[in-house]
């Protein structure tokens, strides 16, 4: 006697037309949130690769100003020596100005899942007249772009990724 007081109560409480609403209405309330939760995961990435652009561009132009007297015995061509391999190789400067901001990019334990150091690119400049060199002499402006191609997960719907471009510049002490 008992159960049947409860179904009772059910069916006064809910009419036969209402019975699964609430399943239809969290079925369209599900989609939104989604797209809500990862889009503010995809704007956490995109803040952490323009941060990580600006520190790569930095560590970049750091090098470069930190490492102008890197040349070879004919004091013509600016060179760097690649430390990975034994013996330390030679490498243009460019060379190890790339290797040290891309180290950069990997130093945080979070970068392996935002941004590809591999994928970053590089403009090298000294401004000192007319003859922009890689090489930087005293009292001249080095200047290090990176640019990276950030792919956002909700904008799947673009045909390009997004360029974020950081440009540091740094006088040669």
């Amino acid at each position: 006697m008992h159960k049947i007081h409860h179904r009772q109560a059910d069916q006064i409480a809910r009419p036969h037309g209402e019975r699964g609403q609430g399943l239809v209405e969290l079925a369209l309330v599900i989609p939104v949130l989604v797209i809500i939760v990862v889009g503010a995961l995809d704007l956490g990435r995109v803040f952490f690769s323009v941060i990580t652009v600006t520190n790569v561009s930095r560590e970049g132009a750091r090098y470069l100003i930190l490492h102008t007297d890197d040349r070879l015995v004919d004091n013509t061509d600016p060179v760097c020596y690649d430390l990975n391999v034994t013996p330390p190789e030679p490498k243009p400067q460019d060379y190890c100005i790339v290797e040290a901001a891309k180290q950069e990019a990997q130093a945080s334990p979070f970068a392996p899942l935002v941004v590809d150091p591999d994928q970053f690119t590089f403009t090298i400049s000294c401004y000192d007249g007319p003859d922009d060199d890689v090489l930087c002499d005293r009292r001249t402006e080095a200047s290090v772009t990176a640019i990276y191609q950030f792919h956002p997960i909700t904008l799947w719907f673009l045909p390009d990724a997004i360029e974020i471009r950081r440009t540091t510049k740094m006088m040669v002490p």
